[in-house]
């Protein structure tokens, strides 16, 4: 059986080794939003053919991000673990961060997987119309679960605040509610505005959060 010493030590390696771990990611997901293709199609034809043309890098960056997200998952799964004050709100975060994760991978799986090979399919002058009704399915449910994914987001993020207060550290704790305070705004916007760039600039601030929580669990908590 391992002493209280031992245990304790494993517990700060696996915390150092988990803050690292989101600090990689928050990274990469920042670098991963800065590749994403930008659109500059003016007619439903140009759309298709830009998606078409985007295939390669469509893939990198929504496949980066499930693979981005399946790091968070183990770190932010060790953030929860050392939080014994305030073990509700943070495994509440946890859960809420996981069906973020599920509603934001299947938006990906769609937007950045599914809809390019679509569009090679249908990418032909003559085949072009008879694939809308494919892409207007993607993008009705594109325009409903990444709202939905990013709400999840955003709630992760005030309980982990709220747990971190709990757990004493309040300065990260006030930090993090502030943060999900910004992010919700963020969704509101985009939803009532119908502005997609106030969704990418929830995609940063989860970055922010990242680096956070490297931060917490580097100082071992």
């Amino acid at each position: 059986m391992l002493s209280d010493d031992d245990r304790s030590m494993t517990i700060q390696h696996a915390g150092r080794g988990a803050g690292n771990l989101a600090i990689v990611g928050a990274v990469a997901s920042v670098i991963l939003a800065l590749l994403h293709p930008g659109s500059q199609a003016r007619t439903f034809s140009d759309f298709v053919v830009e998606e078409a043309q985007n295939q390669r890098m469509d893939l990198i960056v929504h496949g980066g991000f499930i693979l981005v997200f399946a790091l968070q998952l183990i770190a932010y799964g060790v953030l929860s673990q050392t939080l014994e004050r305030g073990r509700l709100a943070a495994r509440s975060a946890y859960i809420f961060f996981i069906l973020g994760v599920a509603w934001i991978s299947l938006n990906l799986l769609f937007d950045g997987l599914i809809q390019p090979m679509v569009a090679v399919r249908y990418g032909a002058p003559d085949q072009i119309e008879a694939g809308r009704s494919l892409f207007v399915l993607i993008g009705a449910l594109g325009r409903y679960v990444m709202p939905i994914g990013l709400t999840f987001f955003a709630l992760s993020v005030l309980a982990w605040g709220w747990a971190l207060i709990e757990a004493q550290v309040r300065t990260f704790g006030r930090i993090a509610l502030g943060l999900g305070i910004v992010l919700t705004a963020l969704i509101v916007v985009g939803i009532a505005a119908g502005m997609p760039m106030a969704f990418l600039g929830v995609f940063f601030g989860m970055a922010i959060w990242g680096g956070l929580v490297g931060a917490v669990l580097r100082r071992q908590v």
